[in-house]
C-alpha cells in the first residue's frame, strides 16, 4: 500500500511538471493581452487631452472674434455719431444762411418769426448732439471695461491650464509603479493558484489517512470479534467439560478431544492476531507517512502565505497610496479656481476624471483580515467578505405573521454561512414608534403586502451596505448606516420593517463570526457580563385589538414568580392555561374557548374584573395561590376618546349602543386600577394611560407600589424614555425592538432605562413570526422578564422553546430571575 502510494504521488509530481510550461505559456498571453489593453487605454487618455486643447482654442477662438465685431460696431456706431453732429451743424449753418438772405427779402414781423422757429430748432440740435456725444463716451468706457475683462480671463485661462498640465505631469508619474503592482500581483496570483493546488491535494490525502485510520479501527473490531470467538470455544470447551464428557467418553477420548479442540482455538486465535497485526502495522506505517507529508505540505502552504502575504500588504499600502495622491492632485486643482472662477470651469467644462481613466480597472487593492498576526486561510478581493465583512443582504420572498399580514425576511450571506431575521408586526401601535412600510395595494393582502419593503432591501439596503465593507463586528455603526441611509427620523422613506430586518440578520452574522451564542452576543453590546433566564409573562385572556370580545383592556398574564427555574416556570403557566380553559368552557360554554392573536382566550366579556377573577381562580385551581403573580396590558391609548380639551377612557367603546358606555376621566380610572390591585395580586400595570397623558402617569406611578410599564408612552425610543424619567411618569420599559427599527437603539434605550433605576421587559407583538430573535435579547440584555404570548400557537411556543434550549445550554450555570424579575442583576 505505501509504494502504491508513492507511485500515486510521482504520477501526480510528474503531471505537475508537464502542466506548468502550459500554465507559463497562458499566463504570458493574458500579460501580453492586458499590456495591449494598458496601451489602448494611453492613446484614450491622450486624444482625450487632445480633444480637450481643441475645445478650449476653439472657445477662446470665438470669444476673441466676438470681441473683434464689437469693437467694429462700436467704431461704426462712433462714425454714424459723428457724421450725425456734422450734418446737424451744416444744417444749422444752412438755415442761418437762409434766414439773412430772408430778413433782407421779408419784413420785420416774419423775420421775428423766423427767429423763434431758428431757436426751436437750435436748442432740439443741441439736445440731439448731447445724445450722441453721450453714447460715444459711453461706448468708450464699455471698450475699456471689455479689454480689461478680456486681459482677466486671458490670464485665468493661462494659469488653468498651466494647472492641468501639472497634474498631468505627476499622474504619468504613477505610470512606472502601477506596472511593477501589476507584475508582482500576477506572481502572487499564480504563487497562490499553485498553493492553493497543493492545498488540496493534501486535503485529499488527509481524508485518505482518515480513511486509513478508521480501517485500523475497523481491524481492532474485527480483534474484539477473534476474542469473542475464542471465548466462545473455551465456554463450549467447559461445557463439553462438564456434561457430554462425563456420559459419553471415557478419560482418555475426553482428554484427546479436549486438547483437540483447545489447538483449534487458538490457532484460529493466533491467525486471526496475525492478520490483524500485520494490518495494522502496515496501515500505521502509511498513516504516519502520510502524516509527516501532509505536516510538511502544510508548513510550505503557510511559508508561501507568509512570504506572500507581506508583499500583498506592502502592495496594498503602495497603492492606496497612489489613490490617495490622485484624488489630492485633482482636489488642489479643483479647489484653486472653485470659489473665485466657477463660471469659467464651467464654461469649460472642467471636471475631475473618472478613476477608471487613470487606474486600470483590473487592478485590484487587496482587503486583508484586521488581525495582521493571524495568518488566514485564504485572501479575499476588496468588495468581498473575509469572514468579518457582509458578502450580501438578500430578500428572498415575504413571509407571513400570525395574522396573515406581510412580514419582510432577510437572509444575509457571509462567506461561510446565512443568517435570517424576521419582523413582526403590531395591532395596538403606538404614534411615535418607527413607521412600517406598507404596500397599500388594497387588491393584493388588503394593503397590508411588504414588497416596497422587499425593493427597498433588495435595491437600495443591500448593495449599498455591502459596498460599504463595514465590520459585522460593528453593530452601532451598521446601524448608524442604515438610519443614515433612510434619512427620516421614523424611518418611513425605507420602512423599519425593512431596516430592521436587515439589523438583526447582521447581528447573527457578527454573533456567528465570534463563535459565541446570539444572547452572548446581545450581552456584549449592552455591557452585560452575564445572562439571566426571564420570568415569562404568559397572556392567558386577550381583549382590546387582539380579540374580536367586547372587552376594552387587552392583555391579562400571568407571572410564575416563584418557580425554581424557567422550565417549570413553563410548566406552572401551562398548567394554569389549562386550568382557565376549563373555567370559561363550565361558565361562558365551548364557543367562548376560542383565543385571540397572542393565544390567550377570548371570551365575549366586557368588564376585566370578571376576567382578573376567573385568571384567579385558575391559579387556585392549579394550586400555584402566591406562587403566580397577575400582569395586566390595559392599551389605554385604544380606548381613550378625546372631547374638545378633555380625555376620558371608554371601558365599552366595542359596544355597539354607546349611549349608556363607561366613560371615565383619569382619575376615575387611577381609581379603578387601585380596587384591582386591592383584590388581586396584580405586580405589573402596562398603559393604563394614553401615551400623550403625562399627568395620570405621573400620578399613578407615585401613588402605587407594582411595576407601572411604558409601551406606547415609550416605544423604545430614548428621546421619549428621558422624557418619562423626567416627568417620573413609569418605572418599567417595554423593549419592543421594531418600536424603534435597529438592535443598537433598542439597547441604548435599554441601557438608559436601566442607568435610571427602571425595570425591562422584553416583549413580542401581536403579529408574530417564527423568528426567536427576542428571546435571545432578553437573556443576553438580563431584563428579568419576557412577554411572548400564551403557551399556545407555534410563533409563541417557538420563543419558549428557545429559552428551554438557552437553559439546557447554560446547564449549571443558568440563573432564573424569579421573584427578582424586576431587578435580576
Amino acid at each position: 500500500m505505501s509504494e502504491s502510494f508513492t507511485e500515486s504521488v510521482s504520477a501526480k509530481t510528474a503531471f505537475l511538471e508537464n502542466f506548468l510550461p502550459t500554465l507559463k505559456e497562458e499566463w504570458k498571453l493574458e500579460k501580453e493581452a492586458y499590456e495591449g489593453v494598458m496601451g489602448v487605454k494611453q492613446d484614450d487618455i491622450n486624444e482625450r487631452i487632445v480633444l480637450d486643447q481643441l475645445i478650449r482654442d476653439v472657445k477662446l477662438s470665438r470669444l476673441r472674434d466676438m470681441q473683434r465685431d464689437k469693437e467694429d460696431f462700436l467704431v461704426l456706431q462712433e462714425t454714424m455719431a459723428n457724421t450725425c453732429i456734422g450734418y446737424v451743424d451744416q444744417s444749422r449753418q444752412d438755415i442761418e444762411d437762409e434766414f439773412r438772405a430772408y430778413m433782407k427779402k421779408q419784413d420785420k414781423m416774419k423775420s421775428q418769426q423766423m427767429g423763434q422757429m431758428l431757436d426751436v430748432q437750435s436748442k432740439s440740435l443741441n439736445n440731439l448732439r448731447n445724445y450722441y456725444q453721450d453714447i460715444v463716451s459711453c461706448n468708450a468706457d464699455m471698450i475699456s471695461d471689455l479689454k480689461k475683462q478680456v486681459d482677466l480671463r486671458r490670464g485665468k485661462l493661462d494659469r488653468l491650464e498651466r494647472c492641468i498640465f501639472q497634474s498631468l505631469e505627476e499622474l504619468n508619474k504613477f505610470t512606472g509603479p502601477m506596472e511593477a503592482i501589476e507584475r508582482e500581483i500576477g506572481k502572487c496570483r499564480q504563487t497562490l493558484e499553485g498553493a492553493t493546488a497543493l492545498r488540496e491535494q493534501y486535503a485529499k490525502k488527509h481524508i485518505l489517512r482518515k480513511r486509513l485510520l478508521d480501517d485500523v479501527k475497523r481491524l481492532q473490531w474485527i480483534k474484539e470479534i477473534a476474542m469473542t470467538k475464542v471465548q466462545k470455544y473455551q465456554e463450549e470447551m467447559d461445557h463439553l467439560d462438564k456434561g457430554y464428557f462425563e456420559t459419553t467418553f471415557n478419560i482418555s477420548q475426553k482428554a484427546s478431544l479436549s486438547s483437540l479442540m483447545h489447538s483449534k482455538a487458538y490457532d484460529l486465535m493466533a491467525e486471526e492476531a496475525t492478520i490483524y497485526e500485520i494490518c495494522f502495522h502496515s496501515l500505521q506505517a502509511v498513516a504516519s507517512q502520510d502524516e509527516a507529508v501532509i505536516k510538511q505540505g502544510g508548513r510550505h502552504i503557510q511559508e508561501l502565505l507568509q512570504h506572500h502575504r507581506d508583499d500583498i500588504i506592502e502592495l496594498h499600502r503602495y497603492g492606496a497610496a497612489l489613490k490617495q495622491k490622485h484624488e489630492e492632485v485633482w482636489k488642489m486643482a479643483r479647489l484653486q479656481f472653485k470659489k473665485k472662477h466657477r463660471s469659467s470651469l464651467d464654461a469649460f467644462g472642467f471636471h475631475q476624471p473618472k478613476m477608471d481613466e487613470i487606474f486600470p480597472q483590473n487592478i485590484t487593492y487587496f482587503k486583508l483580515e484586521e488581525n495582521t498576526e493571524k495568518l488566514p486561510d485564504r485572501i479575499e478581493y476588496a468588495g468581498r467578505g473575509n469572514g468579518d465583512v457582509l458578502e450580501r443582504v438578500k430578500m428572498l420572498t415575504m413571509r407571513s405573521d400570525n395574522r396573515d399580514n406581510g412580514s419582510p425576511a432577510v437572509f444575509g450571506l457571509t462567506s461561510t454561512s446565512i443568517f435570517r431575521a424576521a419582523v413582526p408586526s403590531g395591532a395596538s401601535t403606538g404614534v411615535y414608534e418607527a413607521k412600517e412600510l406598507r404596500d397599500g395595494d388594497q387588491a393584493k393582502h388588503m394593503g397590508r403586502g411588504v414588497n416596497m419593503a422587499i425593493e427597498n432591501i433588495r435595491n437600495e439596503i443591500a448593495p449599498k451596505l455591502v459596498a460599504s465593507n463595514i465590520s459585522i463586528l460593528n453593530q452601532a455603526e451598521i446601524d448608524k448606516f442604515l438610519c443614515d441611509l433612510d434619512g427620516t427620523k421614523d424611518k418611513s422613506r425605507l420602512g423599519a420593517n425593512a431596516i430592521l430586518a436587515v439589523s438583526l440578520a447582521v447581528a447573527k452574522a457578527a454573533a456567528h463570526e465570534k463563535k459565541i451564542p446570539f444572547y452572548r452576543y446581545i450581552g456584549e453590546l449592552s455591557g452585560n457580563p452575564g445572562v439571566t433566564l426571564p420570568v415569562p409573562a404568559m397572556n392567558v385572556i386577550n381583549g382590546g385589538k387582539h380579540a374580536g370580545n367586547r372587552l376594552a383592556m387587552q392583555e391579562f398574564m400571568i407571572l410564575p414568580v416563584s418557580a425554581t427555574n424557567f422550565r417549570e416556570a413553563i410548566r406552572m403557566g401551562s398548567e394554569v392555561y389549562h386550568h382557565l380553559k376549563k373555567i370559561i368552557e363550565q361558565k361562558y360554554g365551548k364557543s367562548a374557548i376560542g383565543v385571540g392573536d397572542e393565544g390567550g382566550f377570548a371570551p365575549d366579556i366586557a368588564d376585566g374584573k370578571d376576567a382578573l377573577q376567573m385568571i384567579k381562580e385558575a391559579i387556585e385551581a392549579a394550586g400555584y395561590t402566591g406562587k403566580i403573580k397577575i400582569a395586566v396590558d390595559t392599551a389605554a391609548s385604544e380606548f381613550c376618546q378625546k372631547e374638545g380639551e378633555n380625555r376620558l377612557y371608554n371601558l365599552d367603546m366595542k359596544a355597539e349602543d354607546q349611549s349608556s358606555a363607561r366613560k371615565m376621566t383619569g382619575d376615575e380610572l387611577a381609581e379603578l386600577y387601585k380596587s384591582y390591585l386591592q383584590d388581586f395580586e396584580i405586580v405589573s400595570l402596562e398603559d393604563p394611560f394614553e401615551q400623550d397623558d403625562f399627568e395620570s402617569w405621573s400620578k399613578l406611578t407615585a401613588s402605587v407600589p407594582i411595576q407601572v410599564v411604558g409601551d406606547d408612552l415609550t416605544v423604545t425610543n430614548t428621546e421619549r424614555i428621558q422624557m418619562c424619567i423626567e416627568k417620573q411618569a413609569c418605572n418599567c420599559l417595554l423593549l419592543k425592538l421594531n418600536q424603534i427599527g435597529t438592535l443598537s437603539e433598542a439597547i441604548a434605550a435599554a441601557v438608559l432605562a436601566r442607568s435610571n433605576g427602571w425595570s425591562i421587559m422584553v416583549s413580542h407583538r401581536s403579529g408574530e413570526t417564527e423568528d426567536v430573535t427576542i428571546a435571545d435579547v432578553a437573556v443576553g440584555l438580563g431584563s428579568g422578564q419576557i412577554k411572548t404570548g400564551a403557551p399556545c400557537r407555534s410563533e409563541r411556543c417557538c420563543k419558549y422553546n428557545q429559552l428551554l434550549r438557552i437553559e439546557e445550554e447554560l446547564g449549571s450555570k443558568a440563573k432564573f430571575a424569579g421573584e427578582n424579575f424586576r431587578n435580576p442583576q
